[in-house]
C-alpha cells in the first residue's frame, strides 16, 4: 500500500462527535502538481489525523491506540488496494469519531 499523504487537520464539527482519524481510497486522483517530486503516479490513499480538543484526548488516545482506531484505519486501506474492482471503480472513506467518549467507525462510498 501507498500512502498519498498524511496530513493533520482541524474538524469544526459539534463537540458530540468529534472526528478523530478519516482513510479515503480515491477511485481517481486527478491533478497531482501539489504532491512532492518522487511520489508514485497517481497514489489513491490518503490518512488524516485530526486535532482534538485539549479536554478530549485521554479519551482520543484511547480510542486510537487501545482500541485499535488507528491499526483498523490501516488495515482497511491495506484491504482497499485489494478489493473487487466494482469497488475500486468508486471512492470509499473509513471515518473514526469520537463519540460519547467510545470509538465509532463509519464507513462511506462517494
Amino acid at each position: 500500500m501507498r500512502l498519498l499523504s498524511l496530513d493533520f487537520a482541524q474538524h469544526g464539527g459539534s463537540r458530540a462527535d468529534i472526528v478523530l482519524l478519516q482513510a479515503d481510497r480515491y477511485a481517481e486522483i486527478g491533478s497531482t502538481y501539489h504532491l512532492p517530486r518522487g511520489t508514485p503516479k497517481r497514489p489513491r490513499c490518503t490518512l488524516r489525523l485530526y486535532a482534538v480538543p485539549s479536554g478530549d484526548r485521554a479519551q482520543a488516545r484511547t480510542a486510537l491506540i487501545t482500541e485499535s482506531g488507528l491499526h483498523r484505519a490501516c488495515a482497511w486501506l491495506a484491504l482497499a488496494e485489494h478489493a473487487n474492482p466494482t469497488w475500486l471503480d468508486r471512492a470509499h472513506s473509513w471515518t473514526a469519531y469520537l463519540r460519547n467518549g467510545a470509538l465509532c467507525v463509519e464507513e462511506a462510498e462517494r
